[in-house]
């Protein structure tokens, strides 16, 4: 358009800055227009009316190398605990006992905010979480180099909430449970969270209170037969001896504990924040077992195991988080340190005139440490870096009297004494990780992580008597300068063959043990992403995994402590191995995940080689005695696949799996397959939709097999909750019903 020649001026305007006007703009008739230059817009800040953004978050989401699962809408976790929560993750599995599970294995890592569990009893104990304080939960199947290698099935990361929100908020929850055996009075608890933030400062806080029942029949059959060649045979067999083991119980169990965290974030600017949090753990437990032995001679026992009142943990954190101009250049750092200070256990037998005790005294101290740098080398690929120490001290004394009855015999025997166990392990690890995206299509990322661990195993008995044949001392010194001079030796009891004689034997075998074991592993890792098209991508993983005797928190020490802790059983024992070697695992995985209709899709096939698989086992060197321990197999292969739909919001998804446990030897323990399968379905009904309330529907089904049988019955199992919520007072109220179990099953 022709622009007629006189003075002009202009008037520039955009969102959030100041108008800009420029005058005195002469247009001669020539029309001899000449550039003005570059235009420089002052920032404005926008006033306006409050603004409400209200959108759901997705309940799963997927990220590069993990899905994330969300159970803020969750009614079937309200008022429950991290099992709860868990057990609506796709690919997760809690059982009836508390034993999490991922691709069929419990050998799962859980990490709480990305460091190891320390609330309860283990590291993979979380019904002392309750659900009210989970923000969100990541399952990374596939973990890279820079995670923890513990776990062979993969890493659940729980990550509690932390609010926020500007000014002062918060909520609470109440609770109560029902059923067959304990009525709305006995269980049940109470929540709250809260947050004040303002200006530079957010303090947070929350807590919690549980009462947790767990009831449970039990069923024990064991059978085994002792070949017992002739001497001049050489190897045939001539005789053969065999023992019947069965025995029924009924268990109760009441857990109570208290969890409270504090912590607040402090705001240096808008790219650095310090935090510093605390954390204070109660708990008891208080536990009554019936147990009828049936053969192989009639028996009746009462079980009384408690953790008193008193026993706590406290822990405390610090962290820096730092990012910068380029969302993808980061910088943290985090240390915590946790301790047990008093954490006592006793158990006490009846029977007949009799009384059995063990007393426990546990104490443990842990220190995690971490350093990550993120740093991008260009646009399309990224360096990252990082050390990582843990440290951890268990200590258990263990005070114990342990008696037998002997018919012909005035007195009965017994066995007494303290034995002092004590545990430490240092990890030390460095990682690094290059990832490149090579196309629009194709992005590649590969890592190493180098770890160093030492260990130390002690173990001590002082028991209160030995034998020399039918003399009785007071100290193994004692005893040995008598039996030197004869040809007897020192014993535990001056009848090694009844039942004590399988306890004095692990003692003696395994008192004044000092081990130490000191090794260097590599572990690395490769991912590589292809994409289908925007939102449909096909991923292959390849990941080094380990199995570290000895860990996950104080009860991993169940796997290598040379002594049974319950050692009231006369039939059944249950020992640890101090001398297992870790088990090393290379993982393959090649995962899809596609839009559909309505929703999405996700499902992944794996394949997993195992080194020294280590693998319960039942030790038969102690006639009349059926004694369970841990021993490592030459190798074990595992395949398997899952898969999962969402569509409208609803979920349906399964699996399977096959476990191949081989060893260059004959034992059948050792060389041995199982496998399952399961198919699980979630359909949430929000509020909204139904207007009346909301509705949830979920149901597990689940078929496992071995060589020797099958768990959950020929035909499988299937559990099924339902629940229901309604909101009130503009959704600041809440109140939600839940039938959890509804088949009895």
């Amino acid at each position: 358009h022709s622009i007629l020649a006189g003075n002009y001026f202009i008037e520039i305007s955009f969102i959030g800055f100041e108008n800009k006007i420029i005058k005195d703009i002469l247009i001669n008739d020539q029309k001899d227009l000449k550039t003005i230059g570059d235009i420089s817009l002052t920032p404005k800040a926008i006033e306006g009316i409050e603004i409400t953004v209200i959108d759901d978050v997705p309940v799963i989401e997927f990220e590069t190398d993990k899905l994330v699962y969300t159970p803020s809408k969750d009614i079937l976790a309200t008022g429950g605990s991290a099992e709860d929560v868990l057990n609506n993750v796709p690919m997760v599995l809690v059982d009836q006992e508390g034993s999490v599970t991922l691709k069929g294995s419990s050998n799962v890592k859980i990490l709480v905010n990305g460091r190891e569990n320390r609330i309860g009893e283990g590291g993979n104990d979380v019904d002392n979480i309750p659900a009210s304080m989970i923000e969100q939960v990541e399952v990374i199947t596939s973990p890279s180099a820079k995670y923890d290698p513990e776990g062979m099935a993969g890493i659940i990361n729980i990550i509690l909430k932390k609010d926020k929100d500007e000014g002062f908020n918060g909520e609470i929850k109440l609770f109560t449970k029902s059923n067959e055996y304990h009525d709305f009075a006995e269980m049940g608890g109470l929540s709250f969270s809260t947050n004040y933030k303002k200006n530079k400062f957010n303090i947070y806080s929350s807590y919690s209170n549980n009462i947790i029942y767990r009831d449970r029949d039990g069923l024990r059959e064991a059978y085994t037969t002792y070949i017992v060649p002739e001497p001049s045979s050489g190897l045939s067999a001539d005789a053969t001896e065999s023992n019947n083991i069965k025995y029924t119980s009924v268990t109760n169990k009441k857990k109570k504990n208290q969890v409270f965290r504090f912590g607040s974030d402090y705001y240096l600017n808008d790219k650095l924040t310090l935090n510093l949090e605390g954390r204070y753990n109660s708990y008891s437990a208080s536990e009554k077992k019936e147990e009828t032995i049936i053969l192989p001679e009639f028996e009746e026992k009462s079980h009384e195991e408690a953790e008193p009142k008193g026993n706590h943990e406290y822990g405390i954190s610090l962290s820096s988080d730092k990012i910068y101009d380029n969302p993808d250049q980061e910088l943290s750092l985090f240390y915590s340190y946790d301790k047990h200070p008093v954490d006592k256990e006793y158990d006490i037998i009846v029977e007949d005139s009799h009384r059995d005790t063990t007393f426990i005294d546990n104490k443990y101290i842990s220190q995690e440490g971490k350093l990550f740098y993120a740093y991008p080398l260009n646009e399309k690929s990224k360096l990252e870096l990082g050390y990582d120490f843990n440290q951890t001290y268990n200590r258990e004394i263990m005070n114990y009297f342990l008696h037998v009855h002997h018919e012909d015999e005035d007195e009965d025997a017994h066995i007494e004494g303290v034995n002092k166990y004590n545990y430490k392990r240092n990890i030390h690890g460095a990682f690094l990780e290059y990832s490149i995206e090579l196309s629009e299509k194709l992005s590649l990322k590969q890592g190493i992580r180098l770890e160093h661990v030492d260990k130390n195993i002690n173990f001590n008995g002082t028991p209160e008597h030995w034998y020399c044949g039918e003399q009785e001392f007071d100290s193994y010194t004692e005893c040995y300068n008598i039996c030197e001079s004869t040809e007897n030796t020192c014993q535990l009891t001056n009848n090694p063959t009844d039942e004590l004689g399988a306890y004095a034997q692990i003692l003696q075998e395994n008192n004044n043990m000092d081990l130490d074991n000191n090794y260097w592993s590599i572990y690395p890792s490769f991912h590589a992403t292809y994409n289908l098209s925007k939102k449909r991508s096909i991923q292959f993983a390849i990941s080094s995994r380990v199995e570290r005797p000895g860990g996950g928190h104080h009860g991993g020490s169940r796997q290598i402590r040379p002594f049974p802790r319950e050692i009231h059983s006369h039939y059944f024992m249950f020992l640890g191995n101090p001398l297992l070697k870790p088990a090393y695992s290379t993982n393959y995985e090649l995962s899809y995940k596609s839009p559909i209709p309505m929703g999405f899709f996700y499902t992944n096939v794996y394949y997993n080689n195992v080194r020294d698989k280590i693998e319960w086992y039942s030790d038969n060197s102690y006639q009349d005695f059926d004694v369970l321990t841990f021993k490592n197999a030459d190798k074990a292969k595992s395949y398997g696949a899952e898969w999962f739909f969402m569509i409208m919001g609803q979920t349906l998804g399964g699996g399977l799996w096959y476990n191949d446990i081989q060893d260059g030897t004959d034992d059948a323990e050792l060389n041995l397959i199982n496998q399952g399968m399961n198919i699980y379905g979630k359909i949430n009904l929000p509020e909204k939709y139904i207007k009346y309330f909301g509705l949830e529907l979920g149901f597990y089904y689940m078929k496992m097999k071995d060589d020797y049988g099958s768990m959950f019955g020929k035909g499988g199992t299937i559990w099924a909750n339902t629940g229901i919520t309604k909101s009130l007072l503009k959704q600041k109220l809440q109140i939600s019903l839940k039938v959890d179990n509804i088949f009895n099953s």
